[in-house]
């Protein structure tokens, strides 16, 4: 595999949530100044609560942000990796998990600007690659897995949702698969929209469970965890913990096309891909900022 200079964009160079002139102005001087030969946008706002109500924030960190990347990476001949959301959906759909082509009708706030990435970024750029994922869950920063584990913690009883069905995708196992796919296109264009998540499905209460057991068997943490057995974790329908923001039922993503094309062998199950993740989470110890 060939080196890779990895340069990252930071707020101070770029502030995605100001002004989208001046958004468009950074963005064109960092690509003039450094002119790369790919570029992945993994940033976005994702307080999908809060983003009901901080909609012109929201459109233009999660909308207008990604079209002006597009917009520079087709001027300096750049391919765009952009990630979007299984959120794009409305959740209906029963009996199998969405496929790309399937019709998209997001039912909040977070999920509309997604769907607007999308296509901006598509029509802004001839090579952009659009990557839908689900549940993404890395070490660091706020997710599901420290937040369970912080109020295993605090509490002897927990109820987590039973009803909304998807697939947790660890950061890294993001950042391998796109990589893989890159080096394997060998000068190929790709282009359009791709599912991508690990294999098998799960709920985010079975998803609470299956931290809080492996918790339960760390050294470090098996004495302080509240929870004392799994009866103490209750499953609940979404109806029982209303939200400001609307959330799909059906989050799951066919992966089909992007194992014809760039993993032949397999995608690992979500509980294989996330047990690095989750045992470096718990080796570090640190929960209290999620």
């Amino acid at each position: 595999m060939p080196d890779i200079e990895l340069i990252a964009i930071d707020r101070k160079t770029c502030d995605a949530s100001a002004d989208p002139d001046a958004v468009q102005n950074s963005i064109a001087a960092w690509f003039s100044r450094h002119k790369p030969d790919f570029v992945v946008n993994a940033l976005a706002y994702t307080a999908v609560d809060r983003a009901e109500s901080e909609i012109d924030l929201v459109f233009r960190i999660n909308a207008s942000f990604p079209q002006a990347l597009a917009t520079a990476a087709e001027r300096y001949a750049a391919k765009l990796v952009h990630f979007s959301s299984d959120y794009v959906f409305d959740g209906s759909l029963s009996g199998r998990a969405y496929r790309e082509d399937d019709r998209c009708e997001p039912k909040n706030v977070y999920g509309q600007s997604k769907r607007q990435a999308e296509l901006a970024v598509l029509q802004a750029s001839q090579s952009a690659l659009v990557i839908r994922t689900s549940w993404v869950v890395g070490v660091d920063g706020q997710n599901f897995v420290k937040t369970m584990l912080r109020l295993a913690c605090e509490r002897p009883h927990l109820r987590v949702v039973a009803d909304q069905w998807g697939v947790p995708s660890p950061a890294a196992f993001l950042v391998s698969q796109v990589l893989n796919a890159l080096m394997r296109s060998s000068g190929e264009p790709i282009r359009g929209i791709y599912h991508l998540c690990p294999s098998g499905e799960t709920n985010w209460h079975a998803y609470a469970l299956w931290v809080i057991e492996e918790a339960a068997r760390h050294p470090r943490w098996k004495d302080r965890l509240q929870i004392r057995s799994v009866q103490a974790i209750e499953a609940i329908a979404s109806a029982d913990y209303p939200t400001a923001a609307k959330r799909p039922a059906n989050s799951r993503l066919d992966c089909s096309q992007w194992l014809q094309r760039f993993s032949p062998a397999g995608l690992p199950d979500w509980k294989l891909a996330l047990a690095p993740s989750l045992a470096e989470i718990l080796d570090s110890d640190h929960i209290s900022a999620s």
